[in-house]
């Protein structure tokens, strides 16, 4: 079997299959995953045989189901270290987590009265730009000093593999090592803070390179949109706040900080520019960016002791006025442990707060906006959101939200709440 122009690697590949004439992929088919196997895979023949890395995967045979319109692969008995015998995933579903890009001759078929089945690589690049790394997601810091700071964020605070930092920056690993050791930057000579002052709360803008959420399902994800709260408990704990993750009005979709549906400009061929966070010496981080129509945003965030404040401007500078303005942050809670469980009972949604308690129980992470319009979460995220009412935007006229973040240690989270309240907007 041949793939043309997708580049099999090690634990991104998965089974699919046509059934009869070859076909092309559609939303429609399902897939059978492969990631537990550690070597990339072809089909044996007809008879449905797994080969890894050019060798039989003895009692294992895949079968088709007849009775769905598309059917699914299943594997039949242990798959390398799987305990479940069969493991079925929608295909819409797992394109969307893992961020497949399929080139149009890549999917090869065989006829078959039964169904054929194909293995094909997943990548997390446009199929097209599979030489050259997507630059909307891979940051290349310019000059010693942006790179210093970069590495010092990735590795001290984010504890960043090699890996990791070549998917931020789009650099080789020896380029990586290199700069590692010139700059003496190591997990181990983290600076740490005077423990007898208190400090305002760690925030950092977010690096990419490591997806934030663990269902991966919102495809590239931009990185100037999101900062990094880290947990006063666990410095290598911290969580991700999506500020805007989302902007939407009557005109439509006016930003979305990954690609997942199309947006008011996409569908007219529009590439916005890349951004970055603006570090102030105090902690503080701002951006603004300009739409081609003329509306603008800023996000001000400003870490104190008791939490984060955040204000979120919009600036209509159309000929019109804007109407259904929706603004939508979130809070991402896979970097810190205790609170990445893919579940809602740990979960509180009470108009303004949205909160997480962790595993231990004694733990809380607390987000709200004012005047909030709802609260939700998200349990295969996971993720929490607490989200403002915008007004109408007159042209020339400015709507504003403020947000809040905080961490509480303790049991009584209602009192906790109650001393929220009279602190966050003051």
């Amino acid at each position: 079997m041949v793939n043309r122009g997708i580049g099999v690697t090690d634990e991104q590949v998965l089974v699919s299959y046509s059934r009869g004439t070859p076909a092309a992929i559609t939303n429609e088919m399902d897939v059978f995953p492969v990631e537990s196997l550690y070597k990339p895979i072809v089909l044996d023949g007809s008879d449905g045989r797994l080969v890894v890395d050019g060798k039989p995967v003895e009692g294992v045979k895949i079968t088709i189901e007849e009775a769905e319109p598309f059917g699914w692969a299943d594997a039949q008995g242990r798959v390398v270290g799987v305990d479940s015998p069969q493991m079925r995933v929608p295909f819409r579903r797992y394109l969307a987590i893992h961020e497949i890009a399929i080139l149009d001759d890549a999917w090869q078929a065989d006829e078959g009265p039964g169904g054929t089945l194909h293995a094909f690589a997943a990548v997390e690049s446009p199929s097209e730009e599979l030489a050259n790394p997507d630059p909307g997601n891979h940051r290349r810091p310019f000059g010693a000093d942006q790179l210093r700071y970069w590495l010092q964020n990735m590795v001290w605070y984010h504890g960043f593999t090699d890996h990791e930092i070549t998917s931020a920056t789009g650099m080789e690993t020896n380029e990586v090592r290199g700069a590692l050791a010139r700059f003496d930057i190591r997990r181990d000579n983290i600076p740490r803070p005077d423990s007898g002052h208190p400090q305002e709360m760690l925030v950092l803008p977010y690096p990419g390179g490591r997806h934030p959420r663990i269902d991966r399902r919102s495809i590239r994800p931009q990185r100037e949109t999101k900062i990094s709260v880290f947990t006063p408990w666990d410095d290598q704990s911290y969580v991700v706040v999506d500020v805007p993750e989302a902007i939407d009005s009557d005109l439509g979709l006016l930003y979305l900080a990954h690609t997942h549906v199309p947006t008011f400009w996409t569908e007219r061929n529009i590439q916005l520019e890349r951004l970055e966070w603006s570090r102030r010496a105090d902690g503080a981080l701002n951006i603004e960016r300009r739409l081609p129509n003329g509306i603008s945003f800023t996000v001000e965030v400003d870490p104190t002791r008791d939490g984060v404040r955040m204000s979120f401007t919009l600036t209509n500078g159309t000929d019109r006025t804007l109407t259904k303005l929706k603004m939508n942050p979130c809070v991402l809670l896979k970097g810190a442990k205790g609170f990445d469980q893919q579940t809602n009972e740990n979960k509180f949604l009470r108009k303004p707060f949205a909160g997480c308690r962790s595993a231990e129980g004694n733990r809380w992470v607390i987000t709200a906006w004012k005047d909030c319009r709802t609260v939700v979460a998200n349990a295969t995220c996971p993720c929490m959101h607490s989200h403002p009412t915008l007004p109408e935007c007159d042209p020339g006229k400015t709507v504003l939200a403020r947000g809040w973040l905080s961490f509480y240690e303790g049991t009584d989270i209602e009192s906790e709440l109650r001393r929220l309240e009279n602190v966050m907007w003051h």
